[in-house]
């Protein structure tokens, strides 16, 4: 094909050289360092977190929703955190979860996690399956997560991307009385 200047060939078609204003995204100076991704397009919005759980993939949880702590394979006691965002890199970014004791002076040390985040409906992406461990950094994890038992905690997870973009969000949670047991037993609530 052979096209008559000023035209040119755009997609196998003779067209005007000049892009109208209207096809060419705004100007953005750290394009190079941070391009868009899917959880971070091009003409993004605020940073946006959502506080959820599940071991294998994300379901919502609503504030004062009852949680269960569960024995873990290492000997630890912890309960199953997810998260929603958008608006934050899918890649790169430190996802941390914090919670404090309401009405006491327990707060659990944060665990940090720099995993990839998968799509999610509604412009959102999840991860999920973070296990945080109440009792993390106990002398005695036979029996330090009994001061965690059907207490009210705050749980706190915060997403900090490679732009310095952060987000954070707080649920308001219940633990039950009891374990999860891994052998499908109560034993472990003996």
């Amino acid at each position: 094909m052979t096209c008559t200047a000023p035209q040119t060939c755009i997609s196998a078609r003779c067209a005007s050289p000049d892009v109208p204003d209207a096809q060419l995204e705004d100007y953005d100076p750290g394009w190079a360092s941070a391009p868009p991704d899917i959880c971070r397009p091009a003409q993004h919005g605020a940073p946006e977190v959502v506080v959820g759980t599940g071991q294998t993939d994300y379901a919502p949880i609503t504030d004062g929703q009852t949680m269960q702590m569960e024995l873990g394979p290492q000997g630890g006691h912890h309960i199953w955190v997810a998260t929603r965002m958008k608006n934050l890199r899918q890649s790169g970014s430190t996802t941390t979860i914090t919670a404090k004791v309401v009405d006491g002076s327990d707060v659990v040390p944060p665990s940090a996690f720099v995993f990839t985040y998968d799509r999610d409906e509604g412009a959102y992406c999840k991860l999920y399956g973070l296990r945080f461990q109440l009792d993390s950094g106990a002398s005695d994890l036979k029996n330090a997560y009994r001061a965690f038992l059907g207490k009210t905690i705050d749980l706190t997870v915060t997403v900090l991307d490679s732009t310095k973009a952060t987000a954070s969000s707080t649920k308001r949670i219940k633990l039950a009385d009891t374990l999860i047991c891994p052998d499908g037993t109560q034993t472990c609530n003996q």
